[in-house]
């Protein structure tokens, strides 16, 4: 009981504190569309695409380097955050598009797991309490965005529908778009 309660405790921490780059890429979900049944689903295909990366991790399989990881996921946000502003130019399907970027994600982690399970003889219990804490994290930032729009009353104005949560993802962009470039200099 102990290992479930402390690999759920780290999948939490991997997003909320410590996963600024996990949270932006919530944010801007969120700022896609907030009603629940979308925002749930998005959530869980982005939690078994990185359940998928983490078990292909621990089962032995080659990933790329974080060093090449990490550039892709800055990426996948400035992604979301550009098809936000400019969805009618974006014809892909949303959860398909969480699903890989969701594999992404667990590339970027798949080093540290690897290190903190590779000689676990049980993987299921530990990435499945592990996974379990990134959703109930998600859930959480999900759920904080949700109370501050929805009882601030900013859900129904025009003015956030058409202009705030536009830029709100532009500002997420450029977050990530520096992100980015960061990441990639330490490649040159």
């Amino acid at each position: 009981m102990e290992e479930i309660r402390l690999y759920i405790l780290l999948g939490f921490e991997h997003v909320f504190p410590f996963g600024s780059d996990h949270v932006l890429f919530i944010v801007s979900l969120f700022l896609f569309k907030s009603n629940w049944k979308d925002l749930l689903a998005q959530s869980v295909v982005f939690t078994l695409a990185h359940s998928i990366s983490l078990l292909l991790a621990l089962l032995g399989l080659p990933f790329p380097s974080s060093l090449w990881v990490e550039p892709i996921i800055a990426l996948s946000i400035v992604y979301t955050s550009l098809e936000n502003v400019f969805p009618k130019y974006f014809v892909l399907n949303r959860l398909a598009i969480v699903g890989i970027f969701g594999l992404f994600h667990g590339l970027g982690f798949a080093g540290v797991i690897q290190q903190l399970l590779g000689g676990s003889e049980s993987l299921f219990i530990p990435l499945f309490s592990f996974n379990l804490g990134i959703e109930a994290a998600q859930l959480f930032v999900l759920l904080l965005l949700w109370v501050m729009i929805h009882t601030s009353g900013l859900s129904k104005l025009t003015l956030y529908q058409e202009k705030l949560s536009k830029a709100m993802s532009l500002g997420i962009g450029l977050i990530a778009s520096y992100w980015f470039l960061e990441r990639i200099g330490h490649l040159l």
